[in-house]
Parts: C-alpha cells; structure tokens; sequence
C-alpha cells in the first residue's frame, strides 16, 4: 500500500500532496520528481507489479510536458518554487 503526504513549504506556501519519494501500491510502482518548468512537485508511474506486471511504464516525464526537465525528488528536498525548506505536515492518504 502506497502513502501520500502533504508537504508544505515554510518560505512560500507551496502545499502538494506526494509520496515524496519511491513507493509503491498493489499495481503501480511511483516516484517523486519535481520539474524545473512548471516548478511543481509530481508523483508519476515508473513500474507495474501484480497483475500488470510486463506492462511498460516509458520514460519518466513531466505530467504536462515530455519536454521539462525533471529531477526526482525525496522528503527533506527543496521547495520546487523557492528553493527553501518543504515540511511534512503528516499522512494525506493511503492509496493501492
């Protein structure tokens, strides 16, 4: 079973809800990237398990553009927007 969290960024405000990092449910392996265009924290699909497992998950990309640079990102990382401190704020949810 997989978690979401809420991170908040103590400078600015940015508030988004991520596993922060890799994780995994009953189907989907995740990860936590932050793309430097659209300055936002993603979850996006790197793998399949179970049932789906040989399915192919491509190239790990931006939500919004193939384009954007990406990076992965880990709780404890920079504030996509400013580059300061995001905080955990505790478990958003629990997803499979």
């Amino acid at each position: 079973m997989g978690a979401r969290y809420t991170f908040r960024c103590t400078a600015c405000g940015y508030t988004v809800e991520v596993g922060g990092g890799d994780d995994a449910g009953m189907i989907t392996a995740t990860t936590t990237i932050t793309c430097s265009t659209c300055k936002r924290l993603s979850d996006i699909v790197v793998g399949w398990h179970g049932e789906a497992e040989g399915r192919k998950a491509g190239k790990p990309r931006c939500p919004r553009s193939p384009r954007h640079p990406i990076e992965p990102w880990k709780t404890g990382g920079p504030c996509p927007v400013c580059g300061a401190t995001m905080e955990n704020q505790g478990l958003a949810a629990l997803w499979d």
